[in-house]
């Protein structure tokens, strides 16, 4: 039910009386202060976020994704349940409230980071299950923060189309078209066809099969008429047909290790792409790439030198790695391609083997990969995690000026998945682990993280906490129902959304049944959908409260109370039946009501108040106290009267008051001047018709009315009644 009525007639304490009369507890929630935490809680606009965007996986700023989000778009986000099972979960709000002045930075034990506004809440244990605590109460040295150590493989990509990245493309050739050329030819005609495709069918008419014609040509004509190109009978190339790849290009292990072999030690020469490999590895990815794309070039830096480096002359393959899979050829801005995030998990396995044979090493006691790419060292330590392996990573200050970036893990469980699941393309360093950790022995326990992973989570030490000024507009958060959890940062730390503050009150509410959960000021937070400005929190804020009261059983002993001075204002969703279908209006004390009032807060204070003084301050208290906001004189005017009338007898050593004491009070109160008008009230009188509370006192005289609206289909009241209450105080 809902309580409604003016400010200070006592809503809340008939809320209370409620869990009172039905021996429940109660869980009293302030709207304003929800609505301000829910706000306090996000990160910087450029704090990155890991999640999947129609299908393709993206690191990204949050503050670009909130930004540029369509309602059309589907957005999922890596989240661990409350017993710390990875999962994969669609998200359902992109928040942005208005940005504080500064942010906190927190750095772990491991070398992870993440930006956070200081209300932010991150996950920490308790008792075996993902908890939280804001970041303005984490301390350094002691809080250990949640790192999700496995991830789940969404394993949806398993090919990569060419026909879609180069659609529309002028400098690419197709090849193997006559099935789609004839079905065009029968459905629209040659005429129509040629119009299409602009070439005219003669010229594509060779003595040894069809004309290689360009991309954009057959993209054309694969739309019309919503014909789709066979694309397993298409070829693609660009100068030479010797040198064409098939339109679709299955995502195997030997494709997956060559990407991994070129981010560690690849570039694009001119037409085509490069490998550095060192000498003992060269045979294997030579053969490697024959199998891929039939021809290579080998070429050895110096006579009797170690390196060898190998080159596929190919502007298709350079213009589809560089163009299609957004691989950056500068080092330092090299990263995991996207569609790897989302291959087959040996897949992911291979290209981490070709990644590590480039750029890492084993030491005899650790595994280590270094990086000019922070980017790259966050995508691999990404990576990682899909095999529950939760690296470290280290920065150096080089001789160059450049830092590099160390990604290194020495626990033997994760040395022994390494070398069982991933392993690198020299035996002789997969051999060199294996011996390693035969040898271990009783050192098996050296530097390990055991003692802090719970199921698919590591607790993460944070070692360092400073503050950084922050000059945006706005910070951002995101929405994942049924876990409200994502990961942010570097290192994929697993943050939390303020909307848990409402899951937790019901799941309060629910353990400690019977129970009233009281919303006080609900249309703080509530108020109508399609009003709001700016951040959305509000819609999320309702949407949550509706799946919680959608979400209560039969036997479960949870009632929900709210209480507003605005009734109008709120969402008219949660007054439909089955939520606040009980709408009760309580409204201003009638001159016996403040009669009443007067004198027990006279007693209260120890006042002794003359009946003359308690009726010029119930004259003093008819109509209205604030006209500009249209309401009436209630119960906390006449509490603030006697209690300024309290410290005047402390402040005076006489408890004799006079009608001035009393107007000078209200004058306090009110922030007018009081004027007696010739036989009526201090306040302006509403005018007939208007407020009801002032209606139902003029009809009435001695007693305030509640009326109890039983709401019908949308919330319009259906049916009204009259529930006298006693006579007193509100």
């Amino acid at each position: 039910m809902i309580f409604h009525g003016p400010p200070g007639t006592g809503k809340t304490y008939f809320a209370k009386a409620i869990a009172t009369a039905i021996n429940a507890s109660v869980i009293i929630v302030s709207g304003p202060e929800l609505k301000s935490k829910w706000v306090g809680e996000s990160l910087p606009w450029e704090e990155e976020v890991l999640v999947v965007v129609n299908g393709v996986a993206r690191r990204m700023p949050i503050g670009a994704l909130v930004d540029g989000h369509r309602d059309t778009d589907v957005v999922q986000a890596w989240t661990a349940s409350d017993e710390g099972e990875s999962l994969l979960a669609p998200v359902s709000g992109f928040l942005k409230h208005a940005g504080p002045d500064y942010v906190d930075v927190l750095v772990t034990e491991t070398g992870r980071e993440v930006r956070v506004t200081g209300g932010h809440r991150l996950c920490v244990e308790q008792e075996g299950r993902l908890a939280d605590v804001v970041a303005d109460d984490i301390v350094p040295g002691r809080t250990r923060v949640a790192v999700p150590l496995h991830f789940v493989v969404p394993e949806i990509v398993r090919e990569i189309d060419l026909t879609k990245i180069f659609a529309g493309a002028e400098n690419v050739r197709v090849q193997g078209y006559d099935a789609l050329l004839a079905e065009s030819v029968a459905m629209l005609g040659e005429e129509h066809v040629e119009q299409v495709m602009g070439l005219p069918l003669a010229r594509m008419r060779g003595t040894a099969g069809r004309v290689p014609v360009p991309m954009a040509a057959i993209s054309r004509l694969a739309s019309v008429g919503a014909l789709r190109a066979r694309s397993g009978d298409l070829s693609l190339y660009c100068w030479h047909r010797q040198k064409n790849m098939p339109a679709v290009l299955p995502l195997t292990e030997d494709l997956g290790e060559f990407f991994g072999k070129w981010v560690a030690d690849g570039c694009y020469s001119r037409g085509g792409v490069r490998l550095a490999n060192h000498v003992r590895e060269a045979d294997h990815y030579e053969s490697l790439c024959r199998r891929l794309f039939g021809h290579v070039t080998r070429f050895v830096k110096l006579a009797g030198g170690n390196g060898v480096d190998l080159v596929i002359n190919s502007t298709l393959l350079q213009r589809l790695m560089e163009q299609g899979l957004e691989m950056a050829h500068d080092s330092h801005h090299k990263r995991v391609p996207p569609v790897i995030f989302l291959a087959p998990r040996p897949v992911v396995a291979a290209f981490l083997r070709g990644y590590f044979s480039g750029d890492g090493t084993f030491t005899g006691k650790l595994i280590e990969a270094s990086t000019v790419s922070r980017g790259l060292a966050n995508d691999v330590m990404t990576l990682l995690q899909y095999f529950g392996i939760a690296a470290r990573c280290r920065t150096k200050k080089e001789w160059s000026g450049s830092t590099s970036y160390r990604v290194r893990f020495v626990w033997s469980e994760f040395l022994r998945r390494f070398v069982d699941e991933i392993g690198f393309a020299d035996e002789t360093r997969n051999a060199a682990i294996r011996e390693y950790l035969a040898n271990l022995g009783l050192r098996r326990k050296l530097q390990t993280p055991e003692s802090h992973i719970t199921n698919d989570v590591l607790w993460d030490l944070v070692v360092e906490k400073r503050r950084e000024p922050y000059a945006r507009e706005h910070v951002y958060d995101l929405s994942v129902p049924g876990t409200e959890r994502f990961v942010a940062g570097f290192g994929n730390v697993l943050v939390h959304n303020s909307e848990e503050n409402l899951r937790r009150v019901f799941r309060q509410a629910r353990q400690s049944a019977p129970t009233v959960v009281v919303f006080d000021e609900i249309d703080a937070f509530a108020a109508q959908r399609g009003t709001y400005t700016g951040s959305g929190v509000e819609h999320s804020m309702v949407n949550q409260l509706l799946t919680e009261m959608d979400g209560f059983r039969k036997n479960e002993m949870v009632f929900v109370v709210a209480t507003t001075n605005f009734l109008t204002s709120v969402d008219g969703a949660l007054m439909r039946p089955g939520r606040f279908e009980f709408l009760i209006e309580i409204p201003a004390p009638t001159a016996e009501d403040r009669r009443a009032i007067s004198k027990i807060y006279s007693a209260r204070f120890g006042l002794n108040l003359t009946d003359e003084l308690i009726a010029h301050l119930v004259r003093r208290t008819e109509g209205l106290a604030d006209r500009e906001k249209n309401i009436p004189f209630s119960g906390d005017h006449l509490q603030s009267v006697c209690r300024a009338l309290k410290r005047q007898s402390l402040r005076t050593g006489s408890a004799v008051f006079t009608t001035e004491d009393v107007d000078r009070a209200l004058q306090r109160k009110t922030r007018r001047a009081i004027v007696l008008a010739q036989g009526g009230g201090a306040g302006d009188r509403p005018p007939r018709g208007g407020a009801r509370a002032a209606g139902d006192a003029a009809a009435e005289g001695h007693s305030a009315r509640a009326h109890l609206h039983l709401a019908g289909p949308g919330g319009a009241p259906s049916d009204t009644c009259s529930a006298r209450r006693a006579r007193g105080p509100t």
